[in-house]
């Protein structure tokens, strides 16, 4: 099958597809859409051809070939601070200008978000069947990023009930939740395809416990639906009482230089804290390696792509028991802990236990790993996509 997929992705992820002479140096590496990049990956291993569609930060049109791999990579505006109030717009409508001529032998439109990419997608959507997988949920971030934000956010906004009113696409969720969400809202029935793991990211056994008890939260962005300043003030307490204790952060925003960085410096917060900023996809497997606990205090999530990640890492995962798919993917709580996560004592309370309790903690390990073979694998998520696709294009046809 030829699947197109309109989405951000790291491209770098895919240089072994690539012809040698289209491994351009360093300039389209960068971290982001883990869940799109393996699902990328294994339709590639299953011989499918995919043609990707992404913009990336360049001045120029750039196209990469390799073996049943193209990648079109499109300039993303960026020139502040326009693209915060109409930069989704523009990228969304070169990202259209681009597929416009180059769908021939295209068998399917994915596209991921419900953003740019699927109103792009959605232009095509009478000709070419076109697939959308829903991976958050716009009113309720619009309601938690910081005002400035809330500019791009609401063009955004506007973009996604453009897509969902389109009713030629066949839209897919992440989870019971996001499904649930798009039921109520729009009365499309979605159907729930979860996020993929890679079959190799998962260990089956762990070696080494660390010998001093390393927490690690990892997000990309620090609004108020991640929720970090509760998880700060959490660990503070049971550092205080636990002081080898440790908290790496990593994520974007998680630098000296950033305003509420420096804030919750000034708070006090920081002690025992370690800012690791942006990293790459193999430097965050290494650091999960080398973790004793990831606390994921999000508020809310239609998935959440570093459980699951965590879990392949054998590493005990706290998360919210109210936030969105959260207990989902974790199994209702047999394979993460799950706490009120808005409340600083719960989440201490439960991290105590993890540190405390061996047996539970080998519990929750043991369950996960069996979680993710059962449930996450790649390699059965991408079958579920093709079956997907291959009644989306009987019904398509069927229409004609």
């Amino acid at each position: 099958m030829n699947i197109a997929i309109i989405s951000p992705c790291d491209i770098s992820v895919f240089w072994d597809y690539l012809y040698e002479d289209n491994r351009p140096e360093d300039i389209f590496k960068e971290s982001c859409a883990p869940s799109v990049n393996t699902l990328i990956g294994a339709f590639l291993k299953e011989g499918h051809s995919v043609t990707i569609f992404t913009t990336h930060l360049i001045n120029q049109d750039v196209i990469l070939n390799g073996k049943h791999l193209k990648i079109h990579i499109i300039p993303s505006f960026n020139k502040y601070p326009f693209n915060y109030i109409f930069g989704s717009w523009v990228n969304a409508k070169r990202v259209k200008k681009r597929l416009q001529n180059n769908l021939e032998n295209i068998d399917i439109l994915h596209a991921h978000w419900t953003y740019e990419y699927a109103w792009a997608a959605g232009q095509f959507s009478k000709n070419i069947p076109v697939v959308c997988s829903v991976r958050d949920w716009a009113p309720y971030v619009w309601r938690m990023v910081s005002f400035k934000d809330k500019i791009n956010w609401s063009f955004k906004w506007i973009l996604n009930n453009v897509v969902f009113n389109n009713r030629r696409i066949k839209f897919v969720a992440n989870s019971p939740y996001t499904a649930e969400r798009i039921k109520n809202r729009w009365d499309i029935v979605a159907p729930i395809i979860p996020n993929p793991i890679k079959s190799n990211f998962i260990k089956t056994e762990r070696h080494v416990y660390p010998g001093l008890f390393k927490i690690i939260s990892i997000s990309q962005s620090i609004d108020k639906r991640k929720n970090i300043e509760v998880l700060l003030y959490a660990f503070k307490e049971f550092h205080c009482k636990n002081p080898l204790s440790s908290l790496s952060l990593v994520g974007g925003a998680f630098i000296d230089s950033n305003e509420d960085v420096k804030r919750w410096g000034n708070l006090g917060l920081l002690i025992g804290v370690k800012l690791f900023g942006k990293v790459r996809h193999d430097r965050l497997m290494n650091l999960l390696d080398e973790s004793s606990l990831l606390v994921h205090p999000a508020l809310e999530e239609t998935f959440g792509n570093t459980l699951i990640e965590a879990m392949a890492r054998r590493v005990p995962v706290l998360g919210g028991i109210n936030s969105g798919a959260v207990p989902y993917v974790l199994d209702y709580g047999n394979c993460g802990c799950l706490c009120d996560v808005s409340s600083k004592d719960d989440i201490v309370e439960k991290i105590k236990q993890i540190y405390i309790d061996k047996p539970y903690r080998d519990l929750l390990v043991s369950n996960a790993t069996n979680l993710l073979l059962n449930r996450y694998l790649d390699i059965e998520i991408i079958k579920s996509h093709i079956l997907l696709y291959q009644e989306v294009i009987k019904n398509k046809s069927c229409k004609r």
